[in-house]
């Protein structure tokens, strides 16, 4: 939530979406070049792993909230055509997922991990090209707005950072203090519902509910895939312990399946 909170009440030369793709996109390419460029043997600390990986991220995640930002502004401009663009969006996902599935893991094999850092980081850089030619007709809001609006959004801005603090609370409760991990997220849960309801729920409790409505979905609704990964994936270990042990072209038709499950469930959405 945060890049979403932060485009909406910090514009940049007044336009909320564009200069944060293509800040995002710039990141997210150094990140994916320093990883690609390290000469093999060199150490590399997880933290600044970490960070690298994370810029990277960034390209990903900021133009990806941006987007869906414009497509639910142009819903409201166009509510009979709000389906069929949020199945268009959808649809353009996972058509690239399935190319995306079909190549990765023979490249994988072929070319090794750092090419395709680098072809990463031509992707990302590659996302601020139609944000910079103008693709999302984005149009700066005038002055006497930017003014309002930002009065109008800080109370969005506050409850951004509480959500955003208590994801980082949660985060370090289960590094630090793995035995109250559980606690720490039934209370992290607890803590941004009723914030979220304090701030929202007397100008806007419809608002509100939703707000709460699609933090709890994200917050316990279980997730397996990565853990799925870590367990079926070739490695020493796994493969020692008489695990699945897939190669990463056998993920890649994994992934290939999933992603037409997604286009199928796309098309029904939309026709249904």
């Amino acid at each position: 939530p945060l890049f979403g909170f932060l485009s909406d009440c910090v514009p940049i030369f007044g336009l909320r979406r564009t200069p944060y793709i293509i800040i995002a996109s710039l990141l997210g390419t150094l990140g994916f070049s320093l990883l690609a460029l390290l000469r093999p043997g060199t150490s590399l600390s997880p933290l600044g792993a970490a960070f690298l990986l994370g810029l990277g991220s960034l390209s990903i995640a900021c133009p990806d909230v941006m987007i869906d930002a414009t497509v639910a502004e142009a819903s409201q401009r166009t509510p009979a055509l709000a389906t069929d663009l949020q199945s268009f969006l959808w649809a353009a996902y996972g058509s690239c997922e399935i190319m995306a599935s079909l190549i990765k893991g023979p490249l994988l094999v072929r070319l090794g991990a750092r090419p395709l850092l680098g072809l990463l980081g031509v992707a990302s850089i590659a996302t601020a090209v139609p944000a910079s030619l103008g693709w999302l007709g984005e149009r700066p809001l005038p002055t006497v707005l930017r003014g309002h609006q930002k009065r109008a959004s800080q109370r969005h801005y506050l409850l951004g950072l509480v959500v955003v603090a208590g994801g980082v609370a949660q985060v370090a409760v289960g590094v630090l203090l793995p035995s109250l991990a559980t606690l720490g997220a039934t209370a992290v849960v607890g803590f941004v519902c009723v914030a979220v309801w304090r701030v929202e729920h007397a100008k806007a409790p419809r608002f509100a509910r939703a707000a709460i409505f699609l933090f709890l979905d994200g917050a316990l609704s279980p997730s397996t895939g990565t853990v799925l990964f870590k367990w079926y994936k070739a490695t020493p270990d796994n493969c020692a312990r008489g695990r699945p042990c897939f190669e990463p072209p056998l993920i890649g038709w994994l992934d290939l399946a999933t992603q037409i499950s997604y286009l199928v469930g796309v098309v029904a959405y939309n026709r249904w």
